[in-house]
């Protein structure tokens, strides 16, 4: 179904080769704390959490998140990878924890002759991820299921994570997405009360917020129905049964630099158009919380993931009855 998002990255993404994303992790990791290699990453610097013990990670799993996996990024549109690495899983039991959280804030400014986009990297220690995973992450979901893959060192366990995911899901996905749309729907209507009643006034990064919006809908409608997830807008408006002419127009809209001046004669404003299949998705949206068990249940079975993937034998992962 997801045909334009899961797949391995072949071809450059905002000016970067597909092998220099992939070699971010090793320069970010290495470096965490301190200053990065300004050969790999310019003048950003790679931050770990603090009392930590840093540069210790290896990479495990990297994909690309935010616009250019949903399909609608720009030419300016930075380029976010998210993923995670690997510590010493021991050393949670010591004073100085492995660094849990790494981030390259801000990569770019490279002195080339192709303008490169801006990077927005983060990596989580295995843990970190599974404890994201478990608290709804759906970002995180969409980056091991559908998203397009920068860098996969350890393809086996990250496959046991996709199985893992789809046998568990939807969970509270549905009510994530819903609660993202509904945020974004109150500012777009703020943004146009802001506007005097002009609605072709609204600023050009409203259209992302609209754009953001329609594919959280589309999103919880997907995941509840299928137990799975797709990144990118356009499939997911096909696959729903959503309006497709519409997410093209906000697209070529926004890649255009803002809202159509003035609607043709007898024809709604995109704005229009965009807040009415908002207001239609949100009102039908009814999607129920996981049980507790559930929950549990999705827990224990990231705690095993986690233990086969560290290669631990024997560890009890089963909470008390």
């Amino acid at each position: 179904m997801d045909e334009r998002s899961h797949r391995r990255l072949a071809e450059a993404v905002g000016g970067w080769a597909p092998d220099e994303l992939a070699r971010l992790p090793d320069v970010a990791l290495a470096d965490a704390g301190a200053d990065a290699g300004a050969d790999a990453v310019a003048d950003a610097d790679a931050v770990a959490d603090a009392d930590a013990v840093a540069g210790d990670g290896a990479p495990g799993y990297y994909a690309l998140v935010g616009s250019h996996a949903y399909g609608f990024a720009t030419a300016d549109s930075d380029v976010d990878i998210r993923g995670f690495h690997l510590a010493d899983g021991r050393r949670y039991a010591l004073l100085d924890r492995p660094a849990e959280r790494v981030q390259v804030p801000a990569v770019g400014d490279h002195e080339v002759d192709v303008a490169l986009a801006p990077v927005e990297f983060e990596s989580l220690e295995l843990r970190a991820f599974a404890d994201a995973l478990a608290g709804g992450d759906f970002a995180l979901v969409e980056a091991v299921l559908a998203a397009p893959v920068v860098r996969e060192d350890v393809p086996a366990a990250v496959d046991s994570l996709r199985e893992l995911l789809r046998d568990h899901l939807p969970l509270d996905l549905p009510c994530r997405y819903v609660g993202m749309a509904r945020s974004l729907y109150s500012e777009l209507e703020a943004a146009s009360d802001e506007g005097e009643g002009d609605r072709n006034e609204l600023r050009a990064g409203d259209l992302k917020k609209a754009l953001y919006a329609l594919r959280a809908v589309y999103a919880a409608e997907y995941v509840d129905e299928h137990g799975n997830v797709v990144a990118d807008v356009r499939d997911l408006a096909r696959a729903v049964d959503g309006d497709p002419a519409l997410v093209t127009a906000l697209i070529d809209a926004r890649r255009a630099g803002g809202w159509p001046e003035s609607p043709e004669a007898g024809v709604s404003s995109l704005y229009d158009r965009t807040v009415d299949a908002l207001e239609r998705r949100l009102d039908a949206a009814d999607y129920a919380e996981p049980t507790a068990a559930e929950r549990d249940a999705f827990r224990d079975a990231l705690d095993e993931w986690q233990c086969e993937t560290r290669g631990w034998s024997g560890v009890s992962t089963r909470r008390a009855e």
